[in-house]
């Protein structure tokens, strides 16, 4: 393939991710705004299905990663997922749609980042692949705390993070 052909893909491929977010759930600006939506699957601990009027997708929390099916907690996760925000409106910060065509955001309940949440009561790690952005510190320092009053997974021996665990088990 040539250079200027890759060129050309590439630009298309960009372009297709930056017009589907919006052709789902509205504008680029209504979408770094946020929009409200209703979630009516916990899919585990950190995915959910959620209607924005009448469109549906699929939301990714941005930046953490929750145990998986079979590990320990993944259960208690969805579980406490499920109570705070099945059923509810919640405002998502759409970021990006990532390999899976799922949108990863940030979700906010009641004023209050659950991302962020899930991290601080032990339910989820936070993921040293993909959280980049500045608040990604403070979960840290908030994943940190949960650690040392073993909060969570963290009442386990040697709790595995999930991007290991899935290695592991790749069978």
């Amino acid at each position: 393939m040539h250079l200027k052909s890759f060129k050309h893909i590439s630009i298309l491929v960009i372009g297709v991710l930056l017009i589907l977010p919006s052709s789902i759930f509205g504008s680029p600006e209504k979408q770094a705004a946020g929009y409200s939506a209703s979630v009516i699957k916990v899919i585990d601990g950190d995915s959910i299905k959620i209607n924005h009027d009448g469109q549906f997708g699929i939301v990714r929390l941005y930046g953490i990663d929750s145990p998986e099916w079979k590990q320990p907690y993944s259960r208690k996760a969805k579980l406490y997922l499920q109570k705070l925000i099945l059923h509810k409106d919640i405002q998502v910060k759409a970021l990006y749609m990532d390999k899976y065509s799922r949108i990863v955001a940030l979700v906010y309940f009641q004023g209050n980042l659950v991302n962020k949440l899930l991290v601080e009561k032990g339910l989820a790690w936070v993921h040293i692949y993909y959280c980049h952005m500045q608040m990604c510190e403070g979960w840290k320092r908030l994943e940190q705390h949960a650690k040392t009053k073993r909060i969570g997974f963290w009442r386990e021996k040697n709790p595995i993070p999930p991007w290991v665990w899935k290695r592991i088990h790749k069978n």
